[in-house]
């Protein structure tokens, strides 16, 4: 008797192993009993047959069933963005020109090689497209953790809990020239926001069209009146910035002794003169070639569009009735940094304004970037409430309302937020 034992190579297979047995009998030929022929190929076959899957399985790799692949995806972590980037990335959002953003990159490389674990993420939007955006991730508590703000906006963000208070940091300064633009960022008498550049509002002109029309530069308040009384379509003011015409009212205003406007008619040459102001496609070229004599804009325009040929001077002018105080109210236009209340970086996002508010980058990035010189630091100093400036525009709606004059005064009802407000030296809160 021969007996042949087959054993698989071990796999799994139904987590058995598989022993293939044959044993097969064969008589000798002297054995009385012989084998036919038929029999003898029947048991070759099954020796052949067994061999066959024998390697069939043992050849085959084993296998992950869809099963067990699906539980391995389902037992994959799956991270909030959000909860990924709060352990180490500072996300900033700004407005800024190609060479300031430049500048606050190389700041922030460098801010990085100094503070291990801490990555910075910068996000750069149009300045038209930065209070959409901002808003509508605060609304959602996706907000970058420090936003540069244009001032405007900080009370409404603060007010909506957008926000995170930054007294800290600003007591911690102690700035002169953050302190002097803090009632703008201010809001319920906390600070919501460290100011970071200012602009204030200018008087333009080109001596050399002032000399040849025979025109006294406007040392004094009075002789710009009195010019302007005379010859307002020679002065330009964008009667679609509120801000203007607000600084236009409160100077016609401000040499008045306290009476009725409608009683002295002064009301109706105020509105004599702004309806003749100059109307011009480009400003800056009728400045240049004369049919403007004095342009009323801020002092980044200035610096951004004007040309050495030009000269300026703040929007206050000494006069005789107000000894040198400040004319205007003491509107003053800026952006300024703050934190998100959603921040989960606060400690990083605090030290990396008071770092920057430090290093030499600050005054590149938004002090000598934007040529704002010694002027405006004295104007700043300069500039200080009108007190009678609140009641003189309400008594000048009442007045227009009385004359009739809808237009003008349903666009001062529409921004008279800006008068009643820390915008023109008030702050209400």
């Amino acid at each position: 008797m021969i007996s042949l034992l087959l054993l698989s190579n071990k796999t799994q297979f139904n987590s058995m192993y598989i022993f293939v047995i044959i044993e097969v009998s064969m008589v000798t030929i002297g054995e009385k009993r012989m084998l036919n022929k038929k029999s003898l190929f029947m048991y070759f076959g099954i020796i052949l047959i067994s061999f066959s899957i024998v390697t069939f399985i043992g050849g085959t790799e084993p296998s992950t069933t869809m099963n067990e692949k699906e539980t391995n995806e389902e037992e994959r972590t799956i991270y909030n963005q959000r909860d990924f980037q709060s352990a180490n990335i500072l996300e900033i959002s700004v407005f800024l020109d190609e060479i300031q953003l430049q500048l606050l990159k190389e700041f922030n490389i460098k801010y990085e090689k100094s503070h291990s674990g801490v990555n910075i993420r910068l996000n750069s939007y149009n300045k038209e497209q930065a209070y959409d955006k901002y808003k509508q991730a605060s609304q959602v508590g996706a907000a970058s953790d420090i936003m540069l703000l244009d001032n405007d906006w900080i009370n409404e963000f603060a007010a909506n809990g957008y926000l995170i208070q930054l007294d800290e940091i600003m007591n911690s300064m102690n700035i002169e020239y953050h302190n002097l633009l803090r009632h703008q960022t201010k809001w319920n008498g906390s600070d919501w926001a460290v100011p970071i550049d200012s602009d204030i509002y200018v008087w333009v002109w080109n001596p050399e069209q002032l000399e040849k029309k025979d025109v006294l530069k406007p040392d004094r308040l009075e002789n710009l009146l009195e010019f302007m009384v005379l010859y307002p379509e020679k002065v330009y003011v964008d009667q679609n910035d509120p801000y203007s015409l607000l600084q236009i009212i409160s100077m016609l205003n401000t040499s008045q002794k306290q009476r009725s406007s409608v009683e002295s008619e002064h009301l109706k040459i105020q509105l004599d003169i702004i309806s003749k102001l100059a109307a011009a496609e480009n400003s800056w070229e009728s400045i240049k070639n004369g049919d403007i004599l004095f342009k009323l804009t801020t002092l980044k325009d200035f610096y951004n569009h004007g040309n050495d040929e030009f000269e300026y001077a703040p929007i206050y002018l000494e006069t005789e009735f107000m000894n040198a105080s400040p004319v205007g109210g003491g509107v003053i236009k800026g952006s300024s940094f703050v934190v998100s209340s959603n921040t989960k970086v606060q400690k990083e996002a605090f030290e990396w304004l008071q770092t920057l508010l430090l290093d030499s980058y600050y005054s590149k990035i938004f002090i000598n970037n934007n040529r704002v010189d010694d002027i405006q630091l004295e104007v700043l100093k300069a500039l200080k409430p009108n007190p009678n400036l609140p009641d003189q525009l309400s008594r000048f709606i009442q007045d227009l309302n009385q004359l009739n004059h809808e237009g003008q005064m349903n666009f001062l009802e529409q921004h008279s937020d800006l008068w009643t407000s820390q915008w023109m030296g008030y702050d209400q809160n």
